[in-house]
């Protein structure tokens, strides 16, 4: 069944948002951590150590996966989080109504937001969107995606290449933007799929060639990669290139390893 996505954009209403630190100043770093531990989604007692773990990152745009969230009045807990550290934040639900879904915090405003269906199927939930912001002088739009199996591989794999090629389609209608895709996968099969569809349609894998290093789980001991950033050729990343985080306790937060990129 499919849901058109809508962006809930919750910006903070304590000030405005802070100066960017030096480095941002001239470039901007991004972080891609999906949040999903041994028992689901990060525990609402946790996320005060996950804010100290964010701050200490110091990214510009960090997209969080299974985020527990709302798309009401009420904040949620990843909305709470955003405003405690001057960020902007949208939040993009996993299903209808649901309180985990993925959600872009920012220092950057965000702009018009385009959005593509996501589908909630028999083999797979995938949550999949898109977002504008300006970013100094460069207009970038973040693509976001997260799926996990709920029953035959087969037909989660189908589902998530319905969604690539959403962003696909997106991609061929712009050919000159500026893309960043974030994601994040519950298999090795469903990631797999994502990331030849994501880059036959033209984004360039940040990790490339990183071998084990770009291995993300589990966060204990990584024997897989699960989590993505990509790129359009457009955009420069700084070195290094791209890097995936092992902070200490990461494994007390999540079963997956933050990657981080910084563009010039």
């Amino acid at each position: 069944m499919a849901l058109m996505l809508t962006l809930v954009l919750l910006f903070a209403v304590a000030g405005s948002v802070g100066p960017l630190s030096a480095v941002a100043a001239n470039s901007f770093r991004l972080v891609n951590l999906d949040l999903t531990g041994a028992e689901g989604p990060l525990a609402p007692a946790r996320y005060a150590q996950l804010r100290s773990l964010l701050l200490y990152m110091d990214a510009d745009i960090i997209v969080l996966h299974a985020a527990r969230g709302t798309t009401g009045r009420r904040a949620g807990h990843v909305q709470q989080l955003a405003r405690s550290m001057a960020m902007y934040c949208a939040y993009l639900p996993a299903a209808q109504e649901a309180q985990t879904g993925t959600a872009v915090m920012s220092r950057h405003r965000f702009g018009d937001s385009t959005t593509f269906s996501p589908q909630e199927e028999q083999g797979a939930l995938v949550t999949a969107g898109g977002i504008d912001m300006r970013v100094g002088a460069r207009r970038l739009t973040l693509l976001v995606m997260n799926a996990a199996p709920v029953g035959e591989s087969g037909a989660a794999e189908e589902a998530v290449a319905r969604a690539v090629e959403g962003i696909a389609k997106l991609l061929e209608a712009r050919p000159d933007g500026h893309f960043v895709a974030l994601a994040s996968f519950g298999s090795e099969a469903l990631a797999q799929t994502a990331l030849e569809g994501l880059t036959q349609a033209g984004l360039a894998d940040a990790l490339s060639g990183s071998g084990r290093q770009a291995l993300t789980f589990p966060a204990a001991r990584p024997e897989q990669r699960l989590d993505f950033i990509l790129t359009s050729a457009n955009l420069e990343p700084a070195a290094p290139r791209a890097r995936v985080l092992t902070p200490q306790g990461m494994a007390r937060l999540s079963r997956h390893l933050p990657v981080e990129l910084t563009i010039s």
